[in-house]
């Protein structure tokens, strides 16, 4: 923050640290709040930046307000579907708004499109999700459909 305290980012990353110590809970409502207040000053300078949208989401799922990240989520997915950033942080939030398949569902579309798994097994609620037996069943697919397209790679070099 002492560095750039302007940016939502900073204090997105601020409050998801203090999420995860003891006693730090208010503090880190208060910098989500922050963080939600910043993100939307840059929205009404940069409305259809789907990177945005996304990571605004989540922040508003973060702090329960469900309409919003809803209606964020599905402008961001619109407009960036294919960016495999937007696509980790629109399963993040769905994944904090407890919708399960379209939670698997963005994060197989991420896969698919290349992003790595590690990507996911960073952030606790998108790993829980993982180990479901759903969550199974994704990686599952994604490596059948990776060893296809190798496959198919193979023998096209043939």
């Amino acid at each position: 923050l002492e560095i750039d305290d302007r940016d939502y980012r900073v204090w997105g990353s601020l409050a998801g640290a203090l999420q995860n110590v003891p006693g730090r809970a208010a503090a880190a409502d208060s910098a989500m709040d922050r963080a939600i207040e910043k993100a939307e000053r840059e929205q009404d300078v940069n409305p259809n930046d789907a990177m945005l949208l996304a990571v605004l989401s989540e922040y508003y799922a973060w702090r329960d307000r469900d309409p919003e990240a809803r209606r964020n989520v599905e402008r961001a997915l619109e407009l960036g579907g294919g960016q495999t950033d937007v696509l980790l942080h629109a399963s993040g939030a769905y994944a904090i708004l407890h919708d399960t398949p379209n939670a698997l569902a963005t994060m197989k579309r991420a896969l698919l499109a290349g992003l790595p798994l590690e990507s996911f097994t960073r952030e606790p609620e998108l790993d829980s999700l993982l180990a479901t037996p759903q969550g199974q069943a994704v990686l599952r697919e994604v490596k059948a459909a990776a060893e296809s397209g190798s496959d198919s790679t193979k023998r096209a070099g043939q």
